[in-house]
């Protein structure tokens, strides 16, 4: 007997409740409710199919989003993972329930009384909010994990510079009547109006037009760091954007790839002509080559296996060549482009290559993979890539990625590079580092982004259409 999202229901209402406290709003919105965040589970109703599910968590300090995806119902052990998953999500930010927030000065000694006194007052008054104190030039590597970093006044100056070093944190400048005077009231009132401002946000902000073509291209990535991983996905008709969305959880499976075409398929009527899959990972013919932080097992035949569930065409790719080739087409000024990117969190970076308009990728596709160096670059003695996991060192991501662009230099020679970090957003700075490495004249053009996801979705596009490709 089949499955059914009446089952599926049965077994949220019959699921252990050790950590929270399951609320059956109505019989297509459930509530797991926890002092420190909500997780939602939403039955949507579509015509004429199965209905869709959807799983978020949100924190309750700050409104963030923490887990967010949708599914359709097919099999049973899938569909009861991804509720157990976000359940594991939601119990293990009682870890880190409190919202940290760093207050920092030139050498974090001002702070310290301010905040001794903080963090009596929010307890004081029942507040989710544990502050610390660290010097601002500590603050790269060291503020992934907050919600908020407070300047004194003696170093507001500074907030465009450490805004740069700890992206998607919220940098505030504590008004002067307010530090001066250590008015705690004033303080916390005051990180609860500029918190309580911020917005979920799908990371999608900009609608690039897209090459114009009959085919209609459904596109789905995925970006990894060491905490999290985001799945991206957009409809183009005729070259334009049709429809967009993303997921978030901790890891990405196949299934979940699954879950975005059938939800897609399943709440519109638009044809699809080919899906293009782009993710970490070395493709030959669409079969994985290396799977380092790869959805699928090395040796796994994406076409194949879509290609049995689907009837449109597939192409799987790495999400940085399409990258670097999204990019290369959005500008007329560079013929030969390497974009770089390194995920928060980890040492092993990526790079795509492309020259004339053609994308680079080398032998069973493995141009670029410069993860295959690190070992050696770095002086190690081991290929385990767990070592280079979990690295929020901006300093030691700043050497390894100059280590990892000296090397490209020396074997493509490109005329600009494509830089995507997080915690080394001054080319400037890298640059320096290059230098200690080859001349710096053989230093080509450095440009920073902070995000590639237009970049990659574009190239994509052109993956699926067969531009810049072979």
């Amino acid at each position: 007997m089949a499955y059914t999202t009446q089952d599926y229901r049965e077994f949220i209402r019959t699921s252990p409740r050790g950590g929270y406290e399951l609320v059956e709003v109505d019989n297509d919105h459930f509530e797991l409710q926890c002092p420190w965040a909500m997780g939602l589970v939403t039955f949507w109703q579509v015509p004429d199919t199965e209905e869709v599910v959807e799983l978020s968590i949100v924190r309750t300090a700050d409104s963030t989003a923490a887990f967010f995806l949708h599914f359709q119902v097919k099999q049973r052990a899938h569909a009861e993972q991804l509720f157990n998953e976000m359940v594991d999500a939601l119990l293990s930010l009682a870890e880190r329930q409190a919202t940290k927030i760093i207050l920092s000065c030139s050498a974090g000694i001002t702070t310290t009384y301010f905040v001794s006194r903080l963090n009596e007052t929010a307890q004081n008054l029942g507040l989710p909010y544990e502050f610390s104190a660290l010097s601002a030039d500590y603050l790269a590597g060291n503020a992934h994990d907050c919600a908020a970093v407070l300047l004194a006044p003696q170093v507001a100056y500074r907030h465009k510079e450490i805004a740069q070093t700890v992206p998607g944190v919220r940098v505030l400048d504590i008004p002067a009547k307010i530090f001066g005077a250590y008015d705690t009231a004033a303080c916390l009132a005051f990180v609860n109006s500029s918190l309580s401002d911020r917005s979920i946000s799908d990371g999608i902000t900009e609608d690039i037009q897209a090459t114009i073509t009959d085919s209609n291209v459904l596109v789905i990535t995925s970006f990894y760091n060491a905490r999290q991983t985001r799945i991206v996905w957009r409809l183009y008709v005729q070259g334009s954007i049709f429809l967009q969305g993303s997921n978030m959880k901790r890891e990405l499976s196949l299934h979940d790839i699954e879950d975005v075409v059938d939800v897609i398929r399943a709440t519109t009527d638009t044809r699809i002509d080919k899906l293009v899959l782009t993710v970490p990972g070395v493709f030959d013919d669409g079969v994985l080559q290396m799977d380092a932080h790869a959805p699928f097992v090395r040796g796994f035949d994406v076409h194949a296996y879509f290609k049995e569930r689907y009837p449109f065409e597939v192409l799987a790719a790495n999400n940085v060549n399409a990258a670097a080739l999204g990019w290369y087409a959005l500008q007329n000024k560079y013929h030969s482009v390497v974009l770089h990117s390194q995920p928060r969190g980890n040492l092993l970076g990526g790079q795509g290559l492309v020259a004339n308009g053609r994308l680079i990728r080398g032998n069973r596709g493995a141009a670029g993979e410069i993860s295959l160096l690190m070992p050696l670059l770095l002086g190690t003695d081991t290929t385990d890539i767990s070592q280079f996991d979990d690295i929020w060192d901006s300093q030691t991501t700043l050497r390894a990625i100059a280590l990892e662009l000296a090397a490209n230099i020396a074997v493509f020679a490109p005329e600009v590079i494509v830089i995507r970090s997080a915690l080394t957003p001054d080319v400037d700075e890298i640059r320096s580092e290059i230098a200690k490495l080859i001349p710096e004249n053989l230093i080509p053009d450095l440009v920073h982004v902070d995000s590639f996801d237009d970049f990659c979705l574009h190239g994509a596009l052109l993956m699926g259409i067969g531009v810049g490709i072979d």
